[in-house]
């Protein structure tokens, strides 16, 4: 579901932002800034998972995507920040589709079942990568806009942050009970 939401959002973003009116040189400083700023935040998010662990790493990672996703619903050519506030923001989401993949994995399963558990998340996550263009496009289809497709994944993504935190939860209470 977060690759779902993630891919959904940055395969039609810059084709939104022109459609609500943003120049094309903005947009291509947009994904630039983005580039630079994913660099960074896997950097910070392998940093944050060494120091705080998984509960505060995919924190940080899901409230940039909630915020992007905010940014990006609610936008307006009279917002001129817009862009560059979503690619900072989303920057800091990517990792979730990244380098938070095997560490989700290891944290969550174990060494002992972590060869076979990430195989499926990262084939989980590669098929949300391959629906979610199509499904968000569906949504431009039916509404003329991609906004109903941003706010649902908003809305997908709130539930994922919650629902990761009680997953993180039950794992450690579970590895604990097991020791």
């Amino acid at each position: 579901l977060i690759g779902f939401c993630l891919q959904g959002c940055q395969a039609c973003a810059s084709a939104h932002f022109k459609d609500i009116g943003f120049d094309p040189v903005i947009l291509a400083n947009m994904v630039s800034i983005q580039s630079i700023g994913m660099a960074f935040s896997k950097t910070a998010s392998g940093f944050f998972y060494d120091r705080f662990g998984l509960r505060v790493s995919m924190l940080i990672c899901n409230i940039g995507a909630l915020i992007a996703f905010a940014v990006i619903s609610l936008a307006g050519p009279e917002m001129a920040a817009a862009p560059y506030v979503y690619a900072v923001a989303f920057a800091f989401g990517l990792p979730l589709e990244t380098i938070m993949v095997p560490l989700v994995a290891s944290d969550l399963y174990g060494k002992k079942d972590y060869a076979h558990m990430m195989g499926i998340l990262v084939s989980v996550s590669t098929m949300g990568f391959f629906l979610a263009s199509p499904v968000v496009n569906l949504f431009y289809d039916a509404f003329g806009t991609y906004r109903p497709a941003f706010i649902g994944s908003a809305v997908l993504m709130l539930v994922i942050t919650i629902g990761f935190q009680i997953v993180i939860t039950i794992a450690r209470k579970e590895r604990t009970d097991a020791n």
